[in-house]
């Protein structure tokens, strides 16, 4: 069963999904192109990632929100131009009168009016129904981003490595509404070659690896030499004074303890490995029969296939439980038989 600490408090996780308005240059070209697949192109994530986030953070579809900025920029020049309604609605895309005229309807219920082209007598919707569609007014942009690292190292066991990947990989790739990136880190770029002969491409090494802020740490037989040294220790230690959400796999907690990153706290790890973890740090509250324990800052997860059930629960924290099950259902992963 899974274990967290009592005084967690999930309000505390990272911020995922930010709802901003982007510079207003983007509404004086209310003719351009403003299909969905040009908002992915222009914010970065894909089609339906885009999707999500307009269904997140402000209640509506992609079209809809299109509509409704178009009126918004045609409520302005409604106000400020001295242009006609035909003019003003081909300028703001909607291609004729009777289109914007039933925009209008539908968004404010208010029909735009006009006493003729060039004439400044209109009658525009109020101001605050214009302030009403400018809350969503120009775009929605990406103003959050997270970046996943998974330690790689000689003699990693291999699913502890690609257990966790694929769950938030496919989060990162399918589900989560902001930019997510999930990459290897290593003690240098290059190879590693894992316990029973995979191997993998470090993306990163120490050196020249990104800012974090969720780093999993595997488990496997390189362990052993990793516990004793101290360059990584100390590297590990740094991540967690920066607030670094570390998470670990199998024996992995025994290299946490073994920085000092365990110590009063409770963690779990391989069942097979609970006393070496008692050893390193007599201090730790061990809890043998847990998935996975969470103890805020610091994740650890039992043997091999927990890294799974580890990881779900991470995008349940990160994100939230239906991007966890949305996950969990893309991906076939049945709960495990406790």
């Amino acid at each position: 069963m899974p274990s967290s600490r009592p005084d967690h408090d999930p309000g505390q996780r990272l911020p995922l999904i930010s709802v901003r308005i982007l510079p207003e240059g983007r509404t004086r070209r209310p003719r351009g192109d403003w299909t969905l697949r040009s908002l992915s192109l222009h914010a970065g994530p894909s089609e339906r990632r885009i999707s999500r986030l307009f269904r997140a953070g402000i209640g509506m579809t992609a079209r809809e929100y299109v509509k409704r900025a178009r009126v918004a920029v045609a409520s302005r020049l409604l106000i400020e131009s001295p242009q006609g309604l035909e003019v003003i609605a081909r300028e703001t895309g909607f291609g004729t009168e009777a289109t914007m005229r039933r925009s209008f309807l539908r968004a404010l219920q208010v029909p735009p009016r006009s006493t003729g082209g060039g004439s400044r007598d209109k009658v525009a919707p109020e101001p605050e129904h214009i302030q009403q569609v400018e809350r969503v007014g120009e775009f929605v942009g990406m103003e959050s981003s997270l970046t996943i690292g998974v330690f790689v190292f000689e003699d990693a066991e291999e699913l502890d490595v690609v257990g966790p990947w694929e769950v938030l990989g496919f989060w990162a790739a399918h589900v989560a509404t902001v930019p997510v990136r999930v990459l290897t880190i290593g003690r240098e770029e290059g190879w590693v070659r894992c316990a029973k002969g995979l191997r993998l491409a470090v993306d990163h090494g120490l050196a020249t690896a990104p800012a974090l802020d969720v780093l999993i740490h595997p488990g496997g037989d390189g362990t052993q030499p990793l516990k004793n040294d101290r360059v990584h220790l100390d590297w590990l230690k740094d991540l967690h004074q920066r607030g670094v959400l570390l998470a670990s796999v199998c024996t992995g907690s025994l290299v946490l303890a073994a920085a000092g990153l365990l110590r009063g706290r409770p963690a779990t790890t391989h069942h097979n490995y609970t006393g070496k973890l008692a050893a390193v740090d007599d201090t730790i509250d061990v809890r043998a029969v847990d998935r996975y324990v969470d103890d805020g800052d610091i994740v650890t997860s039992a043997g091999v296939s927990a890294g799974i059930d580890m990881a779900f629960h991470l995008v349940e924290r990160l994100d939230s439980a239906e991007a966890a099950a949305e996950v969990r259902q893309g991906t076939q992963y049945d709960r495990p038989v406790s």
